[in-house]
């Protein structure tokens, strides 16, 4: 069955792409009246400096449309920092208007997480942040609170009656725009506990239980984001849910080139839980992975105590410890070196 639907899936989005291409084609005759329809079209297709080039050739167009899309193109090209400062513009201009601002917000920390300012947060985004309650008015797509345009045959394969038939989309994109929400809700809490210096810790431990319920109720979606399981693990860590920090960590460490992190919080875990064969492997993965990093000679420092616990329960890891020893005098040196 998941075969099946798996290559039924790759059909319909080929029909999609195929009929945004005639769209595209036809809106061209008029481009200045299509140009926010002809960057979203191009935006779905996965063209998106395509896309950027006609967003800034008629910014004045997205700009009296609020529409946002310059912003999310180059963050698909990895250009944050434009990104970002695009998104600041737009969160004045919704301000400005009384727009609702929570669909921008969600995509800015979805893609800028890093670069939220302690400012912003706590004289913006708190005050914007929408509960579970107003998740269902959020039928927003790329770049606009508006809804997407659909082509004739888009509208036929997605069985809408019309472009803003909202309350018929399939249940993937309902699935999608809510997990999107609910892990926006949970950056955010990760994000205030690194920005604001709380005196009470309990704050900070209650924002962390949040961010993680959030994240066990959106697994699937951290499966298909594992660069973002990273974000969390230290959290879970810190809040002793060893499974869901080992979960997170597999994500990543499954589907990324490379994981240090994740091997280095897995390790810590499966540690606390006494799983020393496993952790031992764990952490020496993690020192090769961050290679020169100060953190490659704690994950050592970590492996030799799980080899000493190793060698307490009678079991041959004498030669592991030593040869891990030697392994850490050597990462000293060039570390310290640095």
């Amino acid at each position: 069955d998941a075969e099946t639907r798996v290559v039924t899936d790759m059909e319909i989005e080929v029909a999609l792409i195929t009929a945004r291409r005639g769209y595209i084609r036809e809106l061209r005759a008029d481009e200045t009246q299509n140009a926010i329809k002809i960057a979203t079209l191009l935006y779905e297709n996965g063209r998106y400096q395509d896309a950027l080039s006609i967003t800034e050739q008629y910014k004045h167009v997205f700009i009296k449309q609020a529409n946002y899309l310059q912003a999310l193109c180059l963050c698909k090209l990895h250009r944050l920092d434009e990104a970002y400062s695009e998104f600041l513009l737009f969160i004045d201009l919704y301000i400005e208007r009384q727009l609702w601002l929570w669909p921008l917000i969600v995509e800015l920390v979805r893609y800028c997480y890093d670069l939220i300012t302690y400012e912003l947060l706590v004289e913006t985004i708190q005050e914007h942040t929408a509960t579970f309650s107003d998740f269902y008015q959020t039928a927003f797509f790329s770049g606009s609170l508006e809804p997407r345009c659909y082509t004739e045959q888009e509208m036929e394969i997605l069985e809408l009656t019309n472009e803003r038939d909202s309350v018929r989309r399939s249940l993937e994109s309902i699935w999608h725009i809510e997990s999107m929400q609910i892990f926006a809700l949970a950056i955010l809490c990760i994000r205030d506990t690194e920005l604001v210096d709380y005196e009470d810790h309990s704050v900070v431990e209650n924002r962390q239980r949040d961010a993680l319920n959030c994240v066990k109720e959106i697994k699937q979606f951290m499966l298909y984001n594992p660069s973002d399981c990273l974000k969390f693990l230290e959290a879970a860590f810190d809040q002793q849910d060893y499974d869901t920090c080992i979960m997170l960590a597999d994500i990543a460490i499954k589907a990324l080139r490379t994981a240090p992190q994740a091997y280095y919080f897995k390790g810590c875990a499966l540690l606390e839980l006494n799983e020393y064969g496993k952790a031992l492997e764990s952490f020496k993965q993690a020192a090769y992975e961050y290679n020169t990093h100060p953190y490659a000679v704690h994950s050592l420092n970590s492996a030799i105590t799980c080899a000493e616990k190793l060698i307490e329960q009678g079991l041959s890891y004498q030669a592991t410890h030593n040869e891990l020893c030697m392994q850490l005098q050597n990462k000293k040196e060039i570390v310290d070196g640095q």
